[in-house]
């Protein structure tokens, strides 16, 4: 299985491993900059994630960046929170200004934010102030060289010319701690397998939310268990 070295929040990191080993890829989670390079050397992709970032692990994180970047591998970027921190959202325009980043996952508000630097909305996200769609598919975001996948009731995947609209999935996803920071992982697990990023970033979104669906009894403990379960089917067939 292809190695794919996660930098992930505290909180989703178990979640976020499971759900890759059952997908097809080896998750390595080392936030040891001195062993990067040893393992960039072995790995397909690296994924940052900024949902409990602090100084210390920007530090780490921009090193890990230049490890990965050094080897050739493609680097993928969960932007968690940066519509409402103004420092988060400085590390990652650091970030997106200093390396080549293959693509970044993150919902509709975080986007925004991180493609026109400022969200002023007050409490009320864009999906609800349903601008998402006339801002987002400008020129500028569709002729990016990154991949944007944005997640919500719809998942979007735009960039490089192109843009798709993911259906389906159920609404209690949205109440499990960790299911985005997974979708990033299994996007970077598409991109071992020899996908184009695009095709990536749409593969990884229908099989998430794929997996979510017919989930009709339990709470959101049991969906976590299902969606694991469904990933190991998807994941025995993966590309």
């Amino acid at each position: 299985m292809a190695i794919i070295h996660i930098i992930n929040n505290e909180v989703s990191r178990a979640f976020v491993a499971d759900g890759v080993l059952a997908y097809g890829g080896s998750p390595m989670m080392s936030e040891n900059h001195m062993e990067f390079d040893a393992i960039h050397k072995h790995s397909s992709a690296l994924v940052i994630n900024l949902g409990m970032i602090n100084p210390e692990k920007k530090v780490l994180m921009i090193k890990a960046c230049h490890s990965a970047a050094k080897y050739g591998i493609p680097i993928g970027v969960d932007p968690v929170g940066i519509h409402i921190s103004p420092w988060r959202l400085e590390v990652f325009r650091e970030i997106m200004s200093t390396f080549k980043i293959a693509f970044v996952k993150g919902n509709q508000d975080e986007v925004y934010c991180g493609i026109f630097g400022s969200y002023d909305w007050g409490n009320k996200s864009l999906e609800a102030e349903q601008h998402f769609e006339l801002e987002l598919f400008s020129s500028k975001l569709l002729e990016s060289k990154v991949v944007w996948l944005i997640t919500g009731e719809k998942d979007y995947v735009i960039g490089r010319g192109r843009y798709e609209v993911i259906a389906g999935g159920t609404p209690a996803l949205r109440k499990i701690s960790g299911a985005g920071c997974l979708l990033s992982a299994l996007v970077a697990v598409n991109l071992s397998k020899g996908l184009y990023i695009f095709n990536a970033a749409v593969k990884a979104s229908c099989d998430l939310k794929k997996a979510s669906e017919g989930f009709v009894v339990g709470g959101t403990g049991s969906l976590k268990i299902k969606i694991i379960d469904q990933l190991g089917k998807a994941g025995d067939s993966n590309v």
